[in-house]
């Protein structure tokens, strides 16, 4: 049984506007968590990030180290 937009008074306008706003009290009961589990999600990646960058401060270091030794036998 099909509804109008006209017909929004019938069982079918009213069930679909019941579950519309069971919907959202829902998301607004789990907002606050949600929320938090995202702040705790990129904590969690700014130090995957860190960590990352760290091993290239590594590895750079280790090429200049290994660059600067070989340019200074090529010289001489």
């Amino acid at each position: 049984m099909r509804t109008a937009s006209s017909d929004w008074r019938q069982i079918n306008g009213k069930l679909a506007g019941w579950i519309a706003v069971t919907g959202m009290e829902g998301f607004a009961k789990t907002r606050s968590p949600l929320y938090q589990f995202t702040l705790l999600t990129l904590r969690a990646v700014d130090g995957c990030l860190i960590r990352f960058i760290d091993r290239f401060r590594v590895i750079t270091r280790w090429i200049v180290a290994t660059a600067n030794k070989h340019a200074k036998t090529a010289l001489t």
